[in-house]
């Protein structure tokens, strides 16, 4: 028979070099021998060295070796295939290493990729076509009397929070509603255009944009603060000046740096620097 799931032990071994992950192979120095039994069973060597593989059918005894894997055909395919996990072949004896046992689930998973049968040379499927784009939808949404006079003023350089009738508190941006109250916010103030900071995020690691894939340069730092006129608690945000990150603390104040050429949008608004 010497078939398992419909695949062979030797479609494991023959696939191994196009499914290398030499990137992830760097570093890595380790001897691997495998014992397979039964149908279609022999015995391999591999050999990891710093980005590099070599595979030998070994005839004889294996020698050398930093780690042994000892099993039977059906569970060496069962395991490559997915069927069943490394540790329940080795708990219910089928499977066996000797040495370096870290070998199993440490480095194999990093320097190969799975196994499919299309690379062991089965039948060959549909092309897989990738294409990389962006979505867009001629959209318009409306903004609203209240966040559209917040928009309007930034067109202006001009910051406006609402004001609570019951609590007294400012939120910035304004909303209709107070969010501890309850109640509708009617009434409309300019504040800023400067503020205090009060929290610091500095972004060290960025993660990629999930539309464009791209990653963010970095450091760059958003900076919470309460701007001038608002109440103790009506946190505002924004990024700070790349150039300012170093020297920014708590308490300081900032300014507002405009585009030169504003919609009305929030892109009107570049970033804060400090306010010397």
């Amino acid at each position: 028979m010497g078939e398992y799931d419909g695949v062979k032990v030797e479609n494991i071994f023959n696939t191994m070099e196009k499914r290398f992950i030499s990137l992830g192979a760097l570093g890595v120095d380790a001897v691997i021998g495998y014992k397979i039994t039964g149908d279609h069973g022999g015995t391999w060597k591999l050999t990891i060295s710093d980005g590099t593989m070599d595979l030998q059918v070994v005839q004889g005894a294996l020698e050398g070796c930093t780690t042994e894997i000892i099993a039977d055909a059906e569970a060496f395919v069962g395991v490559n295939v997915g069927k069943f996990s490394v540790a329940d072949a080795m708990a219910g004896g089928r499977l066996s290493i000797e040495g370096d046992a870290t070998v199993i689930g440490n480095i194999l998973p990093k320097i190969f990729l799975p196994f499919i049968e299309d690379i062991a040379g089965g039948e060959q499927g549909e092309e897989l076509i990738c294409l990389s784009c962006v979505p867009t939808i001629r959209q318009r949404f409306a903004t609203g009397p209240v966040m559209g006079k917040w928009l309007k003023g930034l067109g202006e350089k001009k910051f406006y929070a609402n004001r609570c009738p019951k609590c007294g508190r400012t939120q910035t941006p304004p909303r209709e509603i107070c969010a501890d109250c309850r109640v509708r916010c009617t009434e409309f103030a300019q504040v800023g255009p400067g503020g205090t900071v009060t929290l610091i995020d500095k972004v060290m690691f960025a993660s990629p944009d999930p539309l464009t894939g791209k990653v963010r340069s970095t450091p760059y730092a958003m900076i919470f603060m309460v701007l001038d006129g608002c109440t103790p608690g009506d946190s505002f945000s924004h990024e700070l000046k790349r150039s300012d990150i170093d020297r920014i603390q708590s308490g300081m104040k900032v300014r507002p740096v405009w585009a030169e050429e504003r919609t009305g949008g929030y892109n009107d608004l570049l970033y804060f620097e400090i306010d010397q």
